[in-house]
């Protein structure tokens, strides 16, 4: 996401709490600092902060956003994007075997009305809401020809997209 976001902006910093990733992504070029996304401090200000898929990984959710608001610029904007609970494979797997499919390392699931409350709770104004397919399908199996096809009846954008995307911006 690094390397995407250069391409388009006039500078990008980021922040991994792993050492060796730091010194990984440092030796192929990027500005990447040694920092934990619930507290951190790089002394700058930023017009926009992207968090892809970081929050579901987060504990102290207060933390992170008073991190993020620290280093937006007045009117900056936060872009964050995060699984989609309501995403109809999620509930189709809690439906046939009674509990969603869990990545051991995410802390909570979200939708979009509790990011609208947290993120309202912790002085952001939410612009956008999007939904997105995080990947396309690379080659099509007979067993996803099914899936494909119950996903392309089902019109509603909130449970046909595995991913939210919001848009906030500081006030």
């Amino acid at each position: 996401m690094h390397n995407k976001i250069k391409k388009c902006a006039a500078s990008v910093t980021g922040i991994d709490i792993s050492k060796e990733g730091v010194e990984f992504l440092k030796r192929k070029g990027y500005d990447i600092k040694l920092a934990n996304a619930e507290d951190f401090n790089l002394n700058q200000k930023f017009d926009v902060v992207v968090a892809g898929e970081l929050i579901e990984h987060l504990a102290n959710f207060e933390g992170f956003l008073n991190s993020v608001r620290k280093h937006l610029k007045d009117n900056g904007l936060l872009i964050l994007t995060t699984p989609n609970m309501f995403y109809f494979k999620e509930a189709l797997f809690l439906i046939l075997r009674g509990f969603p499919p869990v990545n051991p390392e995410h802390t909570c699931y979200f939708d979009e009305v509790t990011l609208r409350q947290l993120l309202n709770r912790f002085g952001f104004s939410v612009e956008k809401v999007m939904y997105a397919t995080s990947e396309k399908l690379k080659e099509i199996k007979l067993k996803d020809i099914f899936l494909c096809m119950i996903e392309k009846m089902i019109p509603f954008k909130k449970i046909r997209n595995d991913t939210i995307i919001i848009i906030a911006r500081k006030r």
